[in-house]
Parts: C-alpha cells; sequence; structure tokens
C-alpha cells in the first residue's frame, strides 16, 4: 500500500491517494516495459487492486478505481535501487524513479480486514492500467 497527500499551495483543496494491491517476487530474466531485465533478483511484480482517491477539502468526495491489466502490456514491477528505515527508492517498470518516504505520522495502512472490504465493496469504476 502507498499513500500520498495532496495538499493545494494556497490550501483551499486537501486529499490522499491510496494504492492499494499486491506485490511479489518476480522471476529473474524477466524484462520489464523498459526492456530492463531481471538480473539481479532486486524486482517485484506488482498487482494493483484498488485506487482511492479522496478530497476532504473543500467537501467530501471519494472514488476508487479497479485497475485491469491489459494483458498486451508488460506487468506492472519495481525495481529497487536503495533501501532502508526511512527511505525506498524504485525504479517503474517504464524507467520511472519513485523516492518514497516513510511517514512518522498519519493515515495507518489498511489491514488485512479493511483490504477485504475494499476490495468487495460495489461502486468502484474499471479502468485498464
Amino acid at each position: 500500500e502507498n499513500q500520498g497527500e495532496i495538499l493545494h499551495a494556497t490550501g483551499l483543496i486537501h486529499g490522499s491517494t491510496r494504492v492499494v494491491g499486491e506485490f511479489s517476487p518476480a522471476a529473474r530474466g524477466t524484462i520489464n516495459a523498459a526492456g530492463v531485465v531481471n538480473d539481479r533478483d532486486d524486482r517485484v511484480d506488482v498487482s494493483f487492486r484498488r485506487v482511492v482517491f479522496a478530497l476532504d477539502k473543500p467537501g467530501a468526495v471519494q472514488t476508487v478505481v479497479s485497475p485491469k491489466a491489459d494483458p498486451t502490456l508488460a506487468r506492472p514491477a519495481v525495481d529497487t535501487v536503495f533501501l532502508d528505515d526511512e527511505l525506498r527508492v524504485t525504479r517503474g517498470g517504464d524507467g520511472s524513479l519513485f523516492v518514497l518516504v516513510r511517514a512518522q505520522q498519519g493515515p495507518q495502512m489498511l489491514d488485512r480486514a479493511a483490504r477485504e472490504r475494499l476490495y468487495a465493496a460495489d461502486g468502484s469504476r474499471d479502468v485498464v492500467s
């Protein structure tokens, strides 16, 4: 699960994103969308299950989407570039770089029961990713 905060520079809008999915070790030798071979066993395949977009200021609005993988495209994956207790740097399957910092406070990750409720909830929209 990855979470992000949305805050407009003027403070007029505040919200969040939450990407929920499953991760598994990628097989050695797999090739990502950028053509990079997994030869260091540092790749993780990603299966996105839900993306939640929420605004809580100026009003409360939430949208949940269900990403559906396009079988003609490479499977989403990330390669670990650097990892410690506070920082994670990964390179996406398309070559994009992600720098993630562990928040000292903020929303907690969903527990297993909350994740299952999110997966089972009606009202999410399918999108092709």
